[in-house]
């Protein structure tokens, strides 16, 4: 589940052909080749299905300069007329809210709405049953941060995010959240089923703390998650009709979404129905540990949009899959451990996405320790925080599935990379990186399958149903083949 930091099938013939010039020339540099197969067994801390990647440490050196993040209205959705959508917006604000009036902090206004409120003395209280240190340092970045509401272009509405409070200087800590204040949801694994069943019941539970050995109370954090078939959630392919699935046109996007939708449904018939009555009124489990939270609870705001249910069912897991794919993060348990956790952290996972952000995130999963964001150029107050989701190098194949949105916004090549990388994983010239077949390339049964099924319409073709079409899950299925076929066309293919 790791990048390395040299191919093993490269390194050996590299050494072999090298080694004894470079040992008469050169005896140091001939011991630092050596090393190299020591190097690459050290794994970097990179996550799969996460919103962005962990280092074990901040590091010393960049390998590349950052360019600066764009300006405010560069990063955000966009209404019809082939320009992004406002509904099922990127990032954790459970879609577009009313603009708020209570405070400004420069280009985005300081969110002090009563969930808001709650989470700020969720941030304040959380670790006081840990240490007075840890509720400090959790506290601090109150003096640092806020939830944010920043305008989307051509409406009256708002997108929330995390905003600068004061000016802070590239090196410095934009946020550092205690590890006992994240939720923890096991190791990691390749099946986000699994750590989905954890995350229903802490929601069914309200929150609450677990025992004295998991004393948080995470009621305040639970109650923002985006809502339970809210426009979030309903961006991403795991809620698209069969004709939207089909209107991508991609058919391993496809294929992917139909099996996690199966996995859900073995998950949800294996571990959660036995724990709740069944038809005929008989309970096999007592069904408390998936009863889910009521209006007078301030959890069962998630489910404020939905129709009244009693105990989960399988389409509320199928929406707790979605948010472990789009919140949860990746990070290195301790050191030489070799082992990784699957991570809530809260206000870091509120961050919206820049592919261009250059503040990086460091952290290990162990008692006492700091998950941050540390600032990769200066912030001024009033601006937004961004990180990049997926490590840099998620297409939108990941992003149309994980997170509900698809990333064509940005300038210059931001807005067309997510597409890129898509087309050279077609074209076989890019491996895949997540998903199914990850490390890999795509194999040429698939490529040719992509290709015949984008070759049914002419861009101009699709252009014009994009214009005829209100439906939300059509018009980013249509807009997603558009953006690919472009980018196919750039790689030499012709459609």
């Amino acid at each position: 589940y790791y990048y390395y930091l040299w191919s093993p099938h490269f390194l050996p013939t590299a050494m072999t052909r090298t080694s004894s010039s470079v040992a008469r020339k050169s005896p140091s540099l001939f011991l630092m080749l050596l090393s190299c197969p020591l190097l690459m067994a050290a794994p970097l801390p990179f996550r799969r299905h996460a919103t962005s990647a962990f280092v074990a440490e901040p590091p010393r050196f960049r390998l590349a300069t950052p360019r600066r993040a764009p300006p405010l209205r560069a990063t955000k959705k966009k209404k019809k007329g082939g320009r992004p959508a406002a509904t099922g917006v990127r990032g954790f604000g459970g879609g577009p809210t009313k603009k708020s009036t209570e405070g400004s902090a420069g280009g985005g206004e300081v969110d002090r709405t009563r969930p808001a409120r709650a989470f700020y003395d969720f941030v304040e209280t959380a670790c006081e049953p840990v240490s007075p240190a840890a509720a400090a340092l959790a506290a601090a970045n109150l003096r640092r941060v806020a939830l944010g509401q920043f305008p989307l272009p051509d409406t009256d509405a708002t997108l929330r995010g995390v905003v600068a409070l004061r000016d802070l200087k590239k090196g410095e800590e934009i946020l550092a959240v205690p590890y006992e204040m994240a939720l923890d949801l096991g190791r990691e694994g390749a099946d986000p089923t699994l750590p989905a069943v954890a995350l229903l019941q802490e929601i069914c539970r309200g929150g609450k703390a677990r025992s004295e050995h998991r004393p948080v109370e995470r009621a305040g954090y639970l109650a923002m998650l985006p809502p339970f078939l809210g426009a979030d959630c309903r961006g991403s392919t795991d809620f698209w009709s069969e004709a939207a699935l089909d209107a991508l046109q991609c058919p391993f996007v496809a294929d992917e979404t139909r099996s996690r939708r199966e996995l859900v449904r073995l998950r949800h018939e294996r571990d959660c129905a036995p724990l709740v009555p069944d038809r005929d009124g008989e309970r096999i489990g007592d069904g408390s540990t998936l009863a889910l939270p009521g209006p007078e609870d301030p959890v069962g705001a998630v489910f404020a949009e939905a129709e009244a249910a009693e105990h989960a069912a399988e389409l509320h897991l199928r929406w707790a899959t979605w948010l472990v794919t789009s919140r949860v993060l990746t990070v290195q348990g301790p050191a030489g451990s070799n082992s990784a956790r699957r991570l809530m952290i809260p206000f870091v996972d509120m961050c919206n996405h820049d592919r261009s952000s250059p503040h990086v995130l460091s952290g290990r999963a162990e008692p006492g320790g700091m998950l941050k964001v540390i600032a990769g150029r200066d912030v001024v107050a009033g601006e937004q925080v961004n990180i990049c989701y997926g490590g840099g190098v998620a297409g939108n194949d990941r992003f149309v599935q994980d997170y509900g949105f698809l990333d064509d916004f940005g300038t210059g090549g931001d807005r067309t990379r997510g597409y890129d990388i898509v087309a050279r994983q077609v074209v076989g010239t890019g491996r895949v990186m997540e998903g199914g077949g990850a490390g890999g390339y795509m194999p040429p049964t698939e490529q040719e399958a992509c290709i015949a099924a984008l070759k049914e319409t002419t861009v101009e073709e699709d252009q014009k149903i994009l214009e005829e079409t209100e439906q939300e899950d059509m018009r980013m299925a249509v807009r997603y083949r558009i953006g690919l076929k472009e980018a196919l066309t750039r790689e030499g293919v012709q459609l």
